[in-house]
């Protein structure tokens, strides 16, 4: 429950701050997705966006840009 929360809190968070009007769709997948996938293992993300697909059939999300991201070591 405490993670399902997270997600509510982040969408709720996403959608006050959208500039735009977003589909609540959208700003769900989101936040699911950014609550999630860094806490995941590369074979958990793949499972994860299946997952989604499953739930939500006719929805195409955005990807995202990670080329300003670097490894620091």
């Amino acid at each position: 429950m405490r993670s399902m929360k997270s997600v509510l809190v982040m969408a709720g968070n996403l959608k006050k701050a959208a500039e735009i009007a977003l589909v609540e769709e959208s700003i769900l997948i989101r936040a699911m997705r950014e609550c999630n996938i860094p806490k995941f293992l590369e074979n958990d993300i793949t499972l994860f966006t299946a997952i989604v697909k499953d739930l939500f059939p006719n929805f195409v999300p955005m990807e995202i840009d990670n080329s300003e991201l670097s490894v620091q070591v």
